[in-house]
C-alpha cells in the first residue's frame, strides 16, 4: 500500500479528547455550516467581496462532487472511519480540503486583519488534519483537494483568468453564462446509481446570483455592527426555515422528467429568500438602511 493511502497510523494519534475535538471541527466543512455561513456572510460582510466568495464557494463544490463522481476513488477502509457522515460519496478528492482552502483561502486573502488572516488559515489547516485524523480521507485525497482548491483560487484572483473574467462580468451576462454552464455541467456529469447530479447545489448558484442582481450590492448599508450581527443570525435562522420547506416540499414534488427542474427550482427559491426577500424585510424592521 502507498504511504499515500495508508490509514494505519492515525490509530497512534487518536483519543477520547481529541476525537470529539476534531469531530466538532470537521462539522465545519459540511454543508449545513457553509450554506448557513453564506447567509450569515452575505448580511454581515461587505457586499461585492462576499459576493464573490460565495461563486468560488459554489464553483468550487460543483469542480469536487463531478471530480469524485468521475474519479469515483474508494475512500479508506471502513476500520478506520470515526466520521459516519460521509455516506457513499468517493475519496478524491477531498471536498472539505479543496472548499476550505477556496473559501477560507479567499477570505484570507481579502481581509486586512492579521487576527482573522490567521484564524482562516488556521481553519483551513484543522479542517484538513480532521479528514485524515476522522479516517474518511486518506494523504492522496486531502493533497489532491488541497491543490485543485489552490488552483481555483489562483484562478479565481489572477489577471487575466477565466474566473476572474467571469466575475466581471455585468451581472445579467453572469447569469446568462451560469445558466449555460450549469446546463452543459448537467449534460456531462457521469451521473450513477446514488450519485446524481448536485442539481440542488446548482439552482441554489443560479438563485444566488439572481437575486443579487435584482437586490443589487448595497443590501446592508450600516456601520452599526450590533445591526450587522443581528440581520446576519436572521438570515442564518431564515436558511434553516427554508431548508426545511424545500425538503418537504421535495418529498411531494412531481415524479419523472420534471423532477431535476423542481430541484433546480427549490433550490433556487432558498437562494431568492435569502438574496432578495430577506433584505426587504430587514429594512422594513429597521436592521438595513433603506
Amino acid at each position: 500500500m502507498s504511504l499515500l493511502n495508508d490509514m494505519s497510523w492515525v490509530l497512534a494519534f487518536r483519543s477520547l479528547e481529541l476525537t470529539q475535538f476534531m469531530e466538532a471541527v470537521t462539522l465545519i466543512g459540511y454543508g449545513p455550516f457553509l450554506i448557513t455561513f453564506m447567509c450569515f456572510g452575505y448580511f454581515f460582510f461587505p457586499a461585492r467581496m462576499f459576493n464573490q466568495t460565495a461563486l468560488l464557494f459554489f464553483v468550487s463544490v460543483l469542480v469536487n462532487i463531478i471530480l469524485k463522481d468521475y474519479v469515483q476513488d474508494a475512500r479508506p477502509d471502513a476500520m478506520y472511519r470515526v466520521d459516519m457522515r460521509a455516506g457513499s460519496s468517493y475519496g478524491w478528492p477531498s471536498g472539505h480540503a479543496q472548499i476550505a482552502v477556496t473559501l477560507w483561502g479567499f477570505l484570507a486573502l481579502q481581509t486586512r486583519q492579521n487576527l482573522l488572516r490567521i484564524l482562516c488559515l488556521t481553519l483551513i489547516g484543522l479542517i484538513i488534519a480532521s479528514r485524515l485524523y476522522l479516517g474518511v480521507h486518506d494523504v492522496a485525497d486531502v493533497v489532491g483537494g488541497s491543490v485543485i482548491g489552490v488552483a481555483l483560487l489562483w484562478l479565481w484572483i489572477a489577471r487575466p483568468g477565466p474566473l476572474a473574467e467571469l466575475a466581471k462580468l455585468p451581472m445579467r451576462s453572469t447569469v446568462l453564462v451560469v445558466a449555460i454552464l450549469h446546463l452543459v455541467y448537467y449534460i456531462m456529469y457521469p451521473a450513477h446509481a446514488d450519485h446524481p447530479a448536485p442539481i440542488w447545489i446548482m439552482g441554489l448558484m443560479g438563485g444566488w446570483l439572481v437575486g443579487v442582481w435584482l437586490v443589487g450590492l448595497n443590501h446592508m448599508q450600516t456601520a452599526l455592527i450590533g445591526r450587522l450581527a443581528t440581520a446576519s443570525m436572521a438570515g442564518a435562522v431564515g436558511f434553516f426555515g427554508m431548508i426545511y420547506t424545500t425538503r418537504w416540499a421535495k418529498v411531494i414534488s412531481l415524479d419523472g422528467s420534471l423532477d431535476d427542474i423542481v430541484t433546480y427550482g427549490l433550490g433556487a427559491a432558498l437562494s431568492l429568500v435569502i438574496t432578495l426577500v430577506f433584505p426587504v424585510i430587514l429594512r422594513r424592521v429597521g436592521l438595513a438602511a433603506a
